[in-house]
C-alpha cells in the first residue's frame, strides 16, 4: 500500500517533527508498505527554495495518489488541508489533529495489507 504520512514540521521544534514523521515512515515501510514523507522536501529546500504554493501542491499530488493518510497528531493547518483533500478524493484516513494515526493504522486490518 501506499502510504503518505501528514503531520506537523513548522509549529514546534522543527527537527523533533522531522525525526517524528521519519520514525513512523521507518516503522511504516519495514512493516512491507511504501511511505511518502513530505518532510523530506526540507532537504530540497535547502537546495533549491521555491514558494509555498510550489510544495504544497507537491504535497496535494502525492495525497492524490496515495491509498491511505496517516496523520500524526500535532496542530498544522497544512496537514488539516491535506486531510481535507483526502477525504474529498474518498481516502482512507488515519488520525486527526489530537489522535495519533500511526497506532490507529497500525491496530487496523489495512496494517496486514501488504
Amino acid at each position: 500500500m501506499l502510504i503518505y504520512i501528514s503531520a506537523p514540521l513548522t509549529k514546534g521544534n522543527r527537527n523533533f517533527n522531522l525525526r517524528r514523521a521519519i520514525d513512523a515512515a521507518d516503522i511504516i515501510a519495514i512493516r512491507g508498505h511504501t511511505v511518502f514523507v513530505p518532510h523530506l522536501f526540507e532537504l530540497w529546500e535547502l537546495i533549491h527554495t521555491h514558494n509555498y504554493e510550489f510544495w504544497i501542491n507537491q504535497c496535494f499530488s502525492f495525497v492524490n495518489v496515495c491509498e491511505i493518510i496517516v496523520r500524526l497528531s500535532g496542530d498544522s493547518e497544512d496537514s488539516d488541508k491535506e486531510v481535507a483533500l483526502a477525504k474529498e478524493k474518498g481516502k482512507i484516513i488515519f488520525g486527526t489533529s489530537s489522535l495519533d494515526g500511526l497506532k490507529e493504522f497500525m491496530n487496523s486490518s489495512y496494517w496486514n495489507i501488504i
